[in-house]
């Protein structure tokens, strides 16, 4: 097998290897992509397993790099842009990378590739399939696909979270201004202490109060409010908040 078709799957399972040196990594990972125990991979030439390390670096150099589509089931599905996120889908990735979220990969793929209904054209933007319960469905599938061809979207999506969050961190920050506890002055700095304050404030409000502020506090219409654009939902909530409605 080609190092560089590993799936996701099986780049999980390599993450999760311990070994005591390259030589015996190099075997673990061989035991993985083909199915064999580990007591006939240690009877393999050294140069095949001393092959397969180096041909892992090549690996992490080629998840960086950026795919237009991937094939799911015999069907070519693309990574939404960002900016055509819907607020629910940003919301339920939250939850995902805020776990464990490599037990959670398979789900975050299956909510960032989608079903293109209309491919984009000099004058119109791209048309992808709604976000919906098929998440749940679809995730497994993703398992099977080549981990180079994914990871990288991954990686920019988290990138864009960060930014988005930044430009709208008056939304997250606190409206007291708590002293740090005993001992913690001169640790972070204040940056560091902002992007905390931040961090804090998600947890604290929770995704929810959002959705009610967007809904107009009515809760038959918080679905709706799930639909709306990431960038539409963040800009509505800065206007609420600076006019205090």
């Amino acid at each position: 097998m080609n190092v560089t078709d590993i799936t996701v799957e099986q780049w999980l399972e390599i993450q999760d290897i311990e070994a005591t040196d390259d030589f015996d990594r190099a075997c673990q990972i061989i035991s993985i992509l083909r199915d064999l125990p580990l007591e006939e991979v240690n009877e393999l030439p050294y140069q095949e397993a001393l092959q397969t390390a180096q041909d892992l670096y090549v690996l992490g150099k080629l998840i960086d790099k950026t795919v237009e589509s991937v094939t799911v089931d015999d069907e070519e599905l693309y990574p939404i842009p960002f900016e055509l996120l819907e607020f629910g889908a940003f919301i339920d990735l939250e939850a995902l990378f805020s776990n464990e979220y490599r037990d959670n990969i398979h789900k975050i793929l299956a909510t960032l590739y989608r079903r293109r209904l209309v491919a984009p054209t000099p004058l119109d933007l791209p048309q992808f399939e709604e976000y919906s319960t098929w998440v749940t469905h679809r995730a497994p599938l993703f398992m099977q696909v080549p981990i180079k061809n994914v990871y990288a979207v991954m990686t920019k999506y988290v990138s864009w979270r960060n930014r988005l969050l930044e430009t709208y961190s008056g939304l997250f920050e606190s409206e007291s201004n708590d002293e740090p506890e005993e001992g913690e002055e001169g640790r972070i700095t204040s940056e560091e202490a902002k992007a905390i304050e931040r961090e804090k404030r998600i947890k604290k409000w929770g995704w929810e109060l959002f959705l009610w502020k967007l809904s107009g506090e009515d809760p038959l219409r918080m679905e709706d409010a799930t639909k709306l654009g990431t960038l539409h939902a963040f800009n509505i909530l800065s206007m609420r908040q600076e006019l205090s409605m």
